[in-house]
């Protein structure tokens, strides 16, 4: 079986990062993993020694020891403590929806703690790709403590799937975030009740199942952060759409996940039987659970169906051993090793002896041969890591500003350039006056809020507006002799002006309303009383401020 390969026609990254819709944010790009030259070490990779594992001197080097606290599941309901059991292994809970497919035990919670640090390094010390506002910079567990006041823009926080909640706080992200902002308040959840013996007093953990309805309130988190919950969700859209709606408006949602496919750009994996046998796990492991364990499908479109919008993903090359000459990438490489290395049989005893049934005799031949390919130099495999964040609309601000623009805009004597503005917007060319570009700009800024079959009516309303009230305007129209056949006129107008329409379609964001289906029935009445309204308020004004330019 051939080794998979960088391939850019599959969308694969061949750099050690690729982004798509880069932003001034984004960690620098880098260039294809470049390995050691032979003569630079031997073939066995040996940079922990070899008097021991790499895994168990890298868990003593990060001092995983698991605490417990006393009466942290005091009040817990028996059905949750009630693990499952398989191979001597603790997994979580029958009472959940979901069979998760490692355990949940201190050996696999030394693995995840691990991987945090593999995230932390490769991204250069962030704990979140996020772009939060220059006032609030967020960064890695580097000991400084964001204590400005501009941090309180950032109340909230949800980690979804900590994974960690058995560890100490050193370790883990909830915790590290926490200890950067001490005035924000943390939450992390997971399935399993085990809480550390000390964490930051602004975080805190609770029990809850991502894959059923979310108990927190609608736009309560500023950032929702989900990472390697890859083998655990069977629906990635409804597991971002209760992200999004539990985000606030502004906040953002941000998913981590791994591909733990192995994958080498110079075949150097083709003729390694284990690790081929590896990614036949990897692949049938998603046949087996009902559930992807590669790759999350039309992520990005995932994340807009969430109403989420500026949609940004990054693809990692993540390597696996010490064979990259680059010094970051080759402790990253060496960490993800150990990580795996210290707890391969809860990655794969579930799928091996559930999904599979193959032999046990041929599982322990497996382990061993896992364990030789992960020490030779001479193997440059790695795997894909990919971040994908969004952010939740910010409708209110959109429409402040349409409120107030048209009013500016026809206060000014500019006839003849507010004629020409549709032409110009069709045209895509700039408009000659600053307020008639910031409306065509803010036109365009309605495909971000709104479904695209509904921003085209709120463009194509919009454009009515500035029609009739350039119509309006000129000099003919005041000149119509009024007569019993043109009653029908001032209505023609109103139905024409796009107020009405335009706010009825206002009141459906993709964010709250997805489906266009849901609401359509109800446009023509919200229209026709939003035109009502208006019409009334209008004579009231009128008549009240006769002399007033409006």
């Amino acid at each position: 079986m051939a080794s998979p390969k960088s391939d850019s026609a599959d969308g694969s990254p061949r750099d050690g990062v690729t982004k798509q819709n880069k932003s001034a944010d984004s960690p620098p790009a880098e260039g294809p993993i470049v390995a050691q030259e032979e003569n630079e070490g031997d073939a066995r990779d040996s940079a922990f020694g070899d008097d021991a594992s790499v895994s168990s001197r890298i868990v003593e080097t990060l001092n995983l020891s698991i605490l417990y606290r006393e009466s942290s599941t005091a009040s817990i309901s028996s059905s949750i403590l009630e693990y499952r059991k398989f191979q001597g292994r603790t997994f979580h809970s029958e009472r959940y929806n979901m069979e998760y497919f490692t355990p949940n035990d201190e050996q696999q919670r030394d693995s995840i703690d691990i991987t945090h640090h593999v995230l932390t390094l490769l991204l250069d010390g962030k704990l979140t790709l996020v772009p939060f506002k220059d006032d609030i910079q967020v960064g890695g567990p580097s000991g400084h403590r964001n204590t400005s006041r501009d941090t309180d823009k950032l109340k909230r926080v949800l980690d979804v799937g900590t994974g960690t909640v058995g560890c100490r706080s050193e370790t883990d992200w909830c915790s590290d975030f926490a200890d950067e902002y001490p005035n924000v308040e943390v939450i992390g959840t997971d399935l399993s009740p085990i809480q550390p013996s000390w964490v930051p007093p602004n975080v805190k953990f609770e029990l809850e199942d991502a894959t059923k309805d979310w108990s927190w309130p609608e736009n309560h988190f500023d950032l929702v952060h989900v990472r390697f919950l890859m083998g655990a969700i069977a629906d990635w859209g409804t597991l971002f759409k209760e992200a999004s709606h539990c985000c606030r408006p502004g906040g953002f949602v941000e998913s981590g996940e791994i591909n733990p496919t192995f994958y080498s750009d110079d075949g150097s994996i083709d003729d390694v039987e284990a690790l081929q046998t590896w990614n036949q796990l990897v692949v049938e492991s998603g046949k087996g659970f009902g559930r992807s364990f590669t790759n999350i499908e039309n992520d990005v479109q995932l994340f807009g169906d969430a109403g989420l919008v500026d949609v940004q993903s990054f693809d990692f090359k993540v390597p696996i051993g010490g064979w990259p000459k680059d010094e970051k990438m080759r402790k990253v490489g060496q960490f993800l090793r150990a990580s795996i290395e210290n707890d391969l049989e809860g990655y794969t005893m579930m799928v091996w002896h559930q999904v599979m049934n193959w032999p046990e005799d041929e599982y322990q031949v497996f382990l061993m041969n896992m364990r030789k390919a992960f020490k030779d130099k001479r193997i440059h495999g790695y795997m894909r890591v990919r971040y994908v964040y969004g952010q939740k609309t910010e409708v209110d601000k959109y429409l402040s500003l349409k409120d107030s623009l048209p009013s500016f805009i026809l206060l000014q004597e500019n006839l003849e350039e507010v004629s020409m503005f549709h032409e110009r917007f069709c045209a895509d060319e700039k408009q000659p006056i600053p307020l008639l570009q910031a409306w065509a700009d803010l036109m365009k800024l309605t495909f971000k809020y709104w479904d695209p079959l509904v921003a085209n009516f709120i463009v194509t309303a919009s454009l009515n507006f500035l029609n009739i009230n350039a119509l309006e305007a000129r000099k003919e129209f005041h000149q119509i002799e009024r007569t019993k056949s043109g009653r029908s006129w001032a209505w023609f107008l109103r139905e024409k002006d796009g107020v009405g329409e335009a706010y009825a379609w206002f009141t459906f964001p993709k964010a709250l309303c997805p489906d266009i289906s849901l609401f359509l029935e109800v446009v023509p009445d919200v229209s026709t009383w939003i035109g009502l309204t208006n019409d009334v308020l209008s004579a009231w004004f009128e008549d009240k401020y006769p002399q007033s330019v409006f």
